[in-house]
């Protein structure tokens, strides 16, 4: 059982300390390291290292045990936001008014719920009241941000396709050799 290099450890806390960007911290560790790319391709064979990982794993525990909020305080936030039935909060409902000439006009309104009535869970959904020129606006917390990071926490979306950067997949990274060379005219 080999141990980690002071650099592999280092990177893994500067990997945690950079919010999870393998890539600047791998360049923040590995000073001869200039290029970008190369940064990002080292930073992603050292993540698939056990050793790497297991000992960022250790470096995540002991943050979580001196940490005033913990993971689980984290999931259950970004789950009551995910899951919350926003119609608690405001809805579309029909609505009859009687005119002077005794008419009756069906139209649709916004109904709010007072913030006193919602359980807590739908209350953390809730970032904000804005008063605007066309009445008051319920913010809500981002539904699918929340949802997006759920499946990062339990591991949802690992994709093995490279990533040639950090906004690009490579498109023809899951074609053959046969069918590059047809794209390209070979």
């Amino acid at each position: 059982m080999t141990s980690l290099s002071n650099n592999q450890k280092l990177f893994c806390q500067k990997y945690l300390e950079l919010g999870m960007n393998g890539t600047q911290a791998y360049l923040s560790v590995y000073k001869t390291c200039k290029k970008e790319e190369t940064a990002m391709t080292n930073a992603s064979r050292l993540l698939r290292n056990a050793k790497v990982q297991e000992y960022i794993q250790e470096l995540q525990s002991k943050v979580e045990e001196k940490a005033i909020v913990s993971v689980e305080d984290i999931v259950k936030e970004l789950t009551a936001i995910a899951f919350a039935d926003r119609t608690k909060i405001s809805k579309m409902e029909k609505r009859t008014m009687e005119l002077e000439s005794g008419k009756e006009v069906n139209y649709e309104d916004v109904v709010f719920a007072l913030t006193d009535t919602l359980d807590e869970n739908t209350k953390k959904v809730i970032a904000g009241y804005k008063k605007g020129k066309n009445g008051i606006s319920v913010e809500t917390y981002d539904k699918l941000k929340a949802l997006e990071l759920l499946g990062k926490y339990f591991g949802m979306f690992k994709d093995d396709s490279p990533i040639v950067n950090n906004n690009f997949i490579n498109p023809y990274a899951n074609l053959s050799e046969e069918e590059l060379r047809k794209l390209v005219g070979d």
